[in-house]
């Protein structure tokens, strides 16, 4: 009769336990992320992509070491460059200055003329 009474108890405090985890309200799985991060900024690899940008004045607010990030006068952000980028690319991004506002892709096709 032990061995039952044993049983009952565990099977007791196991349906307890269930009980108040199905009492729980469900854990909150909304994100409160700003919409930057869920947007991936726009940004371009390879020199044709360069050549082919739509006009724009941008500033360069960060260089890295094979990509910058770019701010237009709309105070949209993009980056040009990657990991993947061509040495060209990366030379390209070496000789523009922190704080300067160049127009794309013109500046581009200047680099490449100096070359």
């Amino acid at each position: 009769m032990k061995p039952l009474r044993h049983l009952i108890i565990l099977a007791s405090i196991l349906s307890a336990s269930v009980s108040i985890a199905l009492d729980k309200p469900a854990a909150d799985t909304t994100t409160t992320a700003p919409k930057s991060a869920e947007t991936p900024m726009p940004g371009v690899d390879t020199a044709r992509q360069i050549r082919s940008m739509p006009a724009c004045k941008a500033t360069v607010e960060e260089h890295h070491s094979c990509y910058s990030i770019f701010r237009k006068a709309d105070g949209n952000r993009f980056s040009i460059g990657s990991p993947a980028a061509s040495h060209e690319v990366v030379k390209f991004l070496e000789t523009l200055k922190t704080g300067q506002t160049y127009q794309f892709p013109d500046v581009f096709y200047k680099y490449q003329q100096k070359k």
